[in-house]
């Protein structure tokens, strides 16, 4: 009966572990995504220009990572969504 608790626990550590990094990822993506949109519409030139270029970045990187079949990026579709509406828009 201890080994089954031990083992539940263990599992339990390594879920909450697993979880807790899925979610910092996200976030440093939703960061970078953020940024990104902000300066591709600033109204100072070079700014958008490099936020047009992570946008675009950003969206190959989501390229590669669905061929590979996994990191650096993994967005959902609405974030592919919102990044390829941006990056059309800004043509």
């Amino acid at each position: 009966m201890t080994v089954l608790l031990g083992a539940a626990t263990a599992a339990g550590i390594i879920w909450t572990i697993v979880q807790r990094h899925r979610s910092d990822r996200r976030q440093q993506l939703w960061n970078r995504m953020q940024w990104a949109l902000e300066a591709a519409t600033s109204e100072v030139e070079p700014r958008a220009f490099v936020g047009a270029l992570a946008i675009e970045h950003l969206l190959e990187a989501d390229e590669h990572s669905a061929k590979s079949g996994g990191p650096p990026i993994k967005m959902t579709t609405y974030d592919v969504e919102l990044l390829n509406r941006t990056f059309k828009g800004l043509d």
